[in-house]
């Protein structure tokens, strides 16, 4: 029991399945840090995968994308699989947003290509549409023309009757 040895990894992860089970997520997610602390080898349970996109799921919420973006990596850990990709993928848009507009260019070009590799065919999904559209953008405004051509060649490409943004004019 945690009172007895609380060195222990076992109790900590067993308490926290057992949170897991009530759909006590944040108390599942504080046993199984504690579980990690202890012992970062320990074997964790993929059922903690479900805690972990609670908290995303909360995170995006509240705006903190960051730690969206953290849960739904670990989530994956745990379980591949597990975190749908749209979601997965808009977190690193949003991200890609907030750090276009504070000026972090290249902080965003990556987060746009994290999210372009997470989407599937341009041709059926119209987010990664608009994250390839908005990674142009970005890349023009670092001054990588070429690779912001190329984006926009591949939006066209799956909308050909889209309109295009006259900021890139």
């Amino acid at each position: 029991s945690i009172a007895i040895d609380p060195d222990q990894p076992g109790p900590y992860h067993d308490r926290g399945t057992i949170a897991l089970r009530k759909q006590d997520f944040d108390g599942a997610l504080r046993d199984l840090d504690q579980t990690l602390t202890i012992d970062p080898s320990y074997a964790v349970d993929p059922r903690y995968a479900d805690a972990f996109l609670f908290r995303a799921r909360k995170a995006i919420a509240a705006g903190a994308l960051d730690i969206a973006i953290s849960d739904f990596a670990t989530a994956l850990k745990y379980r591949p699989g597990s975190v749908p990709a749209a979601g997965y993928a808009d977190c690193y848009r949003r991200r890609a947003k907030e750090r276009q507009g504070k000026g972090m260019i290249n902080e965003a070009v990556a987060d746009f290509e994290a999210a372009d590799q997470l989407s599937k065919a341009p041709e059926a999904d119209g987010e990664r549409v608009e994250a390839l559209y908005r990674r142009a953008i970005a890349r023009a405004n670092e001054g990588a023309h070429e690779e912001a051509l190329a984006d926009l060649a591949q939006v066209l490409a799956a909308k050909p009757n889209l309109t295009i943004d006259p900021v890139l004019a």
